[in-house]
This record gives structure tokens, sequence and C-alpha cells, in this order.
């Protein structure tokens, strides 16, 4: 449900308008936001023993999740790395390590993670586009004093590395020249980790293995190096040519000259006279 919820935000979040073309460019950014660490179920064992989910670690929420990246847009594609540091507080603690009970606890869990990413984008460019992608990378997580509240204890305090991945999916509104504002959902996943003297007696060393899981939304601040600016637009056509005169009606005259009708034909001349008549002979 949280991802449906992510995605929805983004997909109504951001206005349509014409912008400038990102394509064939570099870019940096900076990201930061709210996260949702999953629950941890931890398995502890010592040199004899293994408890499965012995400790289960449910978080407060929001955590934090800031990052760093820099990339290139390719036109359909965006590759980029990014550097990224997340933190959750602990809310509760359950299992058997804590008397298979539910008690409030104290302590934090901190990821530092170098990710390398490849994105699809989706959209025009002339205007908000949207990308999925997905990354992967090396991620330290890091258990810091981990117990109930009020213990006395130091509590659980380990770290490890390993390989991590990602799932993304973001809106980038262009909102000048060179910038963007943008909206981005994570899913965050490391391999199955190994803490070491998770909860270190001299007599019994425990060790606890679990992933870090997490979901993200985060407000983003991209700064687009080497933009085109959008090609003016082209200048309008010319106007048509203005219609031939309509045909001008004539007549033909007596002569056979051919007049406008608005014109007066010559008149005719008029006939010649007739003949005298023939002269008359006397008679003697």
């Amino acid at each position: 449900m949280t991802r449906k919820l992510a995605l929805l935000a983004l997909a109504t979040s951001l206005p349509f308008t014409p912008a400038y073309a990102r394509d064939n460019s570099a870019y940096v950014g900076v990201e930061g936001g709210a996260l949702l660490a999953r629950n941890q179920h931890v398995d502890l064992s010592t040199a004899t023993t293994t408890t499965p989910n012995g400790l289960n670690v449910r978080y407060k929420k929001p955590g934090l999740d800031l990052d760093l990246k820099g990339g290139y847009d390719f036109g359909l594609f965006r590759a980029e790395i990014e550097g990224g540091y997340k933190y959750a507080s602990v809310d509760e603690l359950s299992g058997a390590a804590v008397g298979n009970t539910t008690r409030d606890g104290r302590g934090h869990t901190s990821v530092v993670s170098g990710m390398g990413n490849l994105l699809v984008d989706l959209g025009p460019d002339d205007g908000a586009n949207f990308s999925l992608g997905a990354g992967a990378g090396w991620a330290r997580a890091k258990l810091s004093h981990i117990a109930p509240s009020g213990s006395t204890a130091s509590g659980a305090d380990e770290r490890d590395s390993g390989f991590a991945w990602q799932l993304l999916a973001e809106a980038r509104y262009p909102v000048t020249a060179q910038m963007d504002v943008g909206l981005k959902y994570r899913y965050f996943q490391t391999r199955r980790l190994r803490f070491d003297n998770l909860f270190n007696t001299a007599t019994a060393p425990t060790t606890g293995r679990d992933r870090f899981r997490s979901h993200s939304l985060l407000l983003s601040f991209v700064y687009n190096f080497n933009v085109a600016e959008p090609a003016p637009p082209p200048p309008p056509p010319p106007p048509p040519p203005p219609p031939p005169p309509p045909p001008v009606e004539t007549q033909t005259c007596f002569d056979g000259s051919v007049l406008p009708v608005t014109a007066v034909c010559p008149s005719p001349p008029p006939p010649p006279p007739p003949p005298p008549p023939p002269p008359t002979q006397e008679r003697g």
C-alpha cells in the first residue's frame, strides 16, 4: 500500500507546462525526505544455539533519508551515481532478547550507501518528466546502542556492509532554464547482514543476521548543465496571394472589336445614300 500511495503522489503532484529540454546534459542534485524503515526480525545465534527472530526491532516513523547524486541524461535513459544516508530511531523491541515481551526501545540504525542507478525517462522532453529505474551498490548499516528504554546496558552496537539494491520512481518539473524540482519514491534493501558480537558477553557472544529495508518519499532539487534553450517558434507562414480578379464581361461590337460591357461600342457609319434615279429620255 505504501508503494501505491507513493506512486499515486508522483502521478498527481506536478502540472504540465512547456519547459527546457534536458537531453544530452549532465546534472547534479540533492534529495531529502521521510524514511519508513521496515521492522527488522533479527536472527540471533551463539556458538551453540540459534533463535529465529530473537530480536524484533520496530522503528519510529518517519526517519530521515538524504542523498547527493550526479548523472547524465542520454535522452531516453539516465545514468547516475548516488551517495545516501538513512537514519531510523528505535520505537519498540520484542523477542527472546528482551524476555519475549514488547518493550520501549532506544538507539538507532543508520545506513550509508553508494549506488549506481539507471532510469528510463517517460513523457515529453518539453515539460514534466517521469522516470522509472533501479540501482545497485554497496551499503554499510550500523546498529547503535539498541536496548530497552531505561536499560543500563550499552545495547546492540555493531555494523556490517554488503550489497544493496533499490527501485526508483520519480517526477521532475523544470522551474528555471537549469533547475528542476522533483518528487521521488525509493524502495531500498540490503543483503542479509551479519552483526557479530551484537550482545557481547564473556561467555556467549551473540551474532545477529537480518536485512535493512525501507521506503522513502523524497523532495529533490536538480541542477542541469549545458541545457539547450527551446528553439524559437517557426515564423508565421506568408499570407496567401490575393485572389485573381474576377473575369471581365465583354461584348463584341459590330466591327468585330471586343470591349467590356461597361464600354460603349462605336456607332456604325451611316448607310450610303441611295443611287440617283436613272435619267429619263424625252420623246420627239
